[in-house]
């Protein structure tokens, strides 16, 4: 799943099943002429939260900006960000729907560009 930001956060819902792995949202930069938006001096964060209005500091799942993969989409420019959930993080929530965001931290400039939901499925065990 790939998702364009221009000046507006978009909303991005996900799902996972419990111990699988999210890798899936790519989320790509440009500006308002549509041009590739370098991103390689930014910081950002992402979050997993119970509600929506919780601090980030209680967040169940908090990475920080050396968690994230910055690339180069093929123009020329980092301009693509990814954060990836592990199997072990997945797991380690009980099945339920979450809160999750990406917050862009420059200097004393906070700004959320990516909210919406996180659903975490239980995993069906099929017996024999």
């Amino acid at each position: 799943m790939s998702v364009n930001v221009t000046n507006n956060y978009i909303v991005l819902n996900a799902e996972v099943f419990e111990g699988d792995t999210l890798n899936d949202v790519i989320i790509q930069f440009k500006d308002e002429a549509e041009d590739p938006y370098d991103i390689s001096g930014l910081d950002f964060y992402y979050t997993v939260k119970r509600d929506i209005q919780d601090a980030d500091s209680d967040a169940i799942i908090n990475k920080a900006p050396g968690d994230a993969t910055k690339t180069d989409s093929g123009a020329g420019t980092v301009d693509t960000l990814l954060f990836i959930l592990s199997a072990a993080e997945t797991e380690a929530i009980y099945p339920n729907t979450y809160h999750h965001a990406i917050k862009l931290v420059n200097g004393s400039v906070e700004r959320t560009w990516v909210v919406g939901t996180l659903k975490v499925l239980q995993r069906r065990i099929d017996t024999v």
